[in-house]
């Protein structure tokens, strides 16, 4: 049982009832802390900029992996964000949405600026940012984005985290706060298609790839997690509408391979297969395990590509045949790794071409 100060009170030694007292004088007293105080520390009333990675960032040290570039992060300010505004190397400023209502965009205040690679210049580019508050307070903040261009990325691909220390030095993030902890790289924030690529939009095509996943949580109204192949940037059009998002929303690509709530999947949303789920089979994955993901795509006889994937417990020995396979369109593009609505771990990755 907690006891309150009555309760005691009539307990207490005089000794101790004087010193209680005494201890209670000097905290309502002249050294007391009142919300007042000049002493105690106030938040800026102007909006806080945060780029989640860093105020120097460097795109195509490994190649284009998608159309844009994106860079991602949070204002904040006690009266709440009104508007954030960017502009590139000093042109015209253009509105930016805000976290949280929009696809993409998870937490009060997040942005994604989404910039094509034909924009950049080569070399050091400036995108600052401004940030009103429903106060009318007003902050700007820039970043360097370095852009080497002509650079591609080897087909022969391979991450180990450990030996990694800034996760841009290896892959794109294109949604989301990711971070390297333990031996890979996780999910700081969850939501809607945290994202990362690597590879090359215009000439990866037939390859064999492992990730390793370790899944923490999930929301088991609906999550996704694994590889997608064929990826070449978000877009306006989704399914045959056009819409005005900030930053895109239009996700379309030749496959997935993923686990949801039903189980092992391989999808795809292209124009001739629109948010498809191409074939399915009931595996439950154990929450907290690593697992190794293994996804294949090849030519088919029908000009499109064939579509492998299986998945099994890291430390144990791989199943002889594919879980899943499938026939859909032909793939040509970069691979992401998802975790949509999920809190996940990617640990190392490894890509090889296929003729």
């Amino acid at each position: 049982m907690i006891r309150t100060e009555e309760t005691d009170r009539g307990r207490l030694p005089t000794a101790l009832r004087q010193i209680s007292r005494r201890v209670i004088r000097l905290f309502n007293g002249a050294h007391s802390i009142s919300p007042t105080s000049t002493h105690q520390p106030s938040l800026p009333r102007a909006p806080v900029i945060t780029f989640w990675y860093g105020d120097r960032q460097i795109f195509g040290q490994n190649g284009i992996p998608q159309t844009w570039i994106n860079i991602l992060g949070n204002a904040f300010s006690r009266s709440g964000i009104a508007s954030v505004v960017y502009s590139l190397n000093g042109g015209p400023k253009q509105s930016l949405w805000i976290g949280t209502t929009r696809t993409r965009l998870v937490d009060p205040g997040d942005f994604n600026v989404e910039i094509a690679y034909s924009s950049l210049l080569p070399g050091a580019n400036e995108v600052c940012l401004t940030a009103t508050a429903r106060d009318g307070h007003t902050s700007e903040r820039s970043v360097t984005v370095e852009y080497v261009a002509g650079k591609t990325c080897p087909y022969i691909y391979s991450v180990d985290w450990a030996k990694v220390t800034d996760i841009q030095d290896v892959a794109q993030i294109i949604d989301g706060h990711w971070a390297l902890r333990d031996g890979g790289v996780r999910t700081v924030q969850t939501g809607y298609d945290r994202l990362l690529g690597f590879g090359e939009m215009n000439t990866w095509t037939n390859l064999l790839g492992t990730v390793e996943i370790t899944i923490h949580a999930v929301d088991p109204t609906g999550f996704a997690v694994g590889p997608i192949v064929g990826w070449t940037g978000h877009t306006a059009e989704d399914n045959g509408l056009v819409w005005l998002d900030q930053p895109r929303s239009g996700h379309p690509f030749p496959a997935d391979f993923v686990y949801t709530e039903h189980g092992l999947i391989i999808g795809s949303n292209s124009s001739e297969t629109p948010e498809t789920t191409l074939v399915e089979k009931n595996i439950e994955i154990r929450l907290g395990v690593k697992h190794i993901f293994k996804f294949q795509v090849t030519s088919n006889y029908l000009g499109g590509s064939h579509f492998s994937f299986k998945v099994w417990v890291a430390g144990r020995l791989e199943p002889v045949g594919w879980q899943l396979q499938a026939d859909g369109v032909l793939c040509c593009g970069s691979v992401l790794i998802a975790a949509h609505r999920a809190d996940i771990t990617v640990g190392n990755i490894h890509i090889t071409p296929l003729p």
